[in-house]
């Protein structure tokens, strides 16, 4: 049906991280200078609110449809779970039995916001977007700052890798990491865009520090006094 191919398409342009709509953007009108009638306002107001309401029915019936006859793959990676035992998701993560869209079942999240403590006082909170990414990047935000001795903005600035078993891969963020050697050792190189973005806090002298990843323009930090 047209609705069942515009969820389709629905989906697939949000996992491509696009706004997606369900109607076209209708042509500017010139309305003109006309006197306000509330009353017609709210009359207008009402009847776009119940078609709003009719329509959203619609779709929610129809993805019920598709979860019930089975072509519940194109909507499964709404929800975090998986779509079919042992088939990839979006991000190539593959579920099984567990992680079926049934009641009481464990979603395939990569979610690890993480706090930091250093002898029960605050050091460190960082977290991203990102899918499958986010594990390895905020994993790689603390080896940075913990192990490296980088400082929060070191860090967030470094280049990233991700390697999540399936496929059998490592990512790495385009940069001037050099690659021939682990080709010549028989890695399989992926050459990604930019795929996380990570918003990070750091304690130090006496200072909460945020640091905002510009790998997304709108991302903003500030510091505060403890």
């Amino acid at each position: 049906t047209d609705l069942k191919k515009k969820i389709k398409d629905y989906v697939e342009q949000m996992l491509k991280g696009k706004q997606p709509s369900f109607d076209e953007d209708p042509e500017p009108q010139d309305m003109g200078v006309e006197p306000y009638d509330a009353e017609a306002e709210e009359k207008e107001a009402k009847a776009r609110l119940s078609k709003d309401d009719y329509e959203t029915r619609k779709i929610v019936k129809e993805m019920e449809k598709m979860i019930s006859s089975g072509d519940w793959m194109h909507i499964a990676p709404l929800f975090g779970f998986s779509g079919a035992p042992g088939v990839p998701n979006q991000f190539n993560l593959i579920g099984g039995i567990a992680n079926e869209i049934v009641p009481e079942k464990r979603p395939l999240s990569s979610m690890t916001p993480t706090l930091i403590f250093d002898n029960g006082n605050p050091l460190m909170a960082v977290g991203s977007p990102g899918g499958s990414r986010i594990i390895t990047t905020v994993l790689q935000m603390i080896i940075n700052v913990i192990d490296f001795s980088m400082d929060i903005d070191e860090a967030t600035s470094a280049s990233r890798i991700h390697h999540q078993w399936y496929p059998d891969r490592i990512d790495i963020e385009k940069s001037n990491i050099n690659t021939e050697s682990l080709i010549d050792m028989g890695y399989e190189i992926n050459l990604i865009d930019p795929a996380t973005c990570t918003q990070s806090i750091y304690f130090e002298n006496n200072m909460f520090v945020g640091s905002g990843d510009l790998r997304r323009p709108d991302s903003l930090a500030l510091g505060v006094s403890k």
